[in-house]
């Protein structure tokens, strides 16, 4: 298994070669799991005239520059590179960003402690095990405040699609990304962790998992989907920090 280390050097490898004109057409053409989830997020803080948003593991927070305006969007991650670049982005599409170079499973929350409106990630915590898992979800709900939201998500491990997919790639060695762990049981993941409360799971992005195949596979892949109800590529779940 592949240590936080060794993935940490992947990342900072893809940060080195992407270019601003790269991340700005990926806003101008996002992912479809990262337009429905700031569509979900979006639709928690609909009755609020502003709201403050970080976004853990950012990266270069593609999907936080989605969010509306009336966001006060912060983005958190260990690569110093990528929020440097982030900063860039974000200002050529004219919007205003914070931004914190900070280890995740530093248990300290210092500044950020309870902080936020609304904390997320998505695509960060199958890069880790059970323990660090933890670290991260608690260090999450530290930063949020109290009766705030906490949104993560996970590829959808129980999706046979997608399992194939990824592990096909893996074989091939086209899988661009550190090595994933399967999260099963994510109530099993939260069992006595203070301070949160479970609200809702829900299921984003029913067709991206296609793009993985090239294009005879990706019908046979759909044909699968269809007979094992593969539901969708993102498993979101919503939190909430209580007092």
């Amino acid at each position: 298994m592949a240590d936080v280390r060794d993935d940490l050097r992947v990342w900072q490898n893809m940060s080195n070669v992407i270019r601003i004109e790269d991340l700005l057409y990926a806003y101008e053409h996002p992912c479809p799991f990262q337009i429905e989830l700031a569509d979900y997020i979006a639709g928690l803080a609909r009755a609020m005239e502003s709201i403050s948003s970080l976004e853990v593991g950012s990266s270069f927070g593609v999907t936080s520059a989605l969010l509306p305006q009336n966001f006060h969007k912060s983005l958190l991650d260990y690569d110093p590179v990528a929020l440097e670049k982030g900063v860039e982005f974000y200002e050529r599409i004219g919007q205003s960003v914070e931004t914190t170079n900070r280890d995740i499973l530093q248990t300290d929350a210092g500044p950020l402690d309870g902080r936020y409106d609304l904390v997320f990630s998505a695509g960060l915590l199958e890069h880790f095990n059970e323990t660090e898992r933890r670290t991260i979800i608690e260090n999450m709900v530290r930063y949020t405040k109290i009766g705030g939201y906490i949104v993560i998500g996970i590829p959808n491990h129980y999706s046979l699609p997608y399992r194939l997919a990824y592990l096909g790639l893996l074989l091939l060695k086209r899988w661009e990304y550190p090595q994933e762990q399967k999260i099963r049981n994510f109530d099993a993941e939260i069992e006595g962790m203070d301070g949160v409360v479970p609200i809702n799971e829900t299921l984003l992005d029913r067709n991206g998992v296609y793009s993985l195949y090239p294009g005879p596979l990706a019908y046979a892949a759909k044909c699968i989907g269809r007979l094992c109800n593969s539901e969708g590529y993102l498993r979101v779940f919503l939190f909430q920090r209580k007092g």
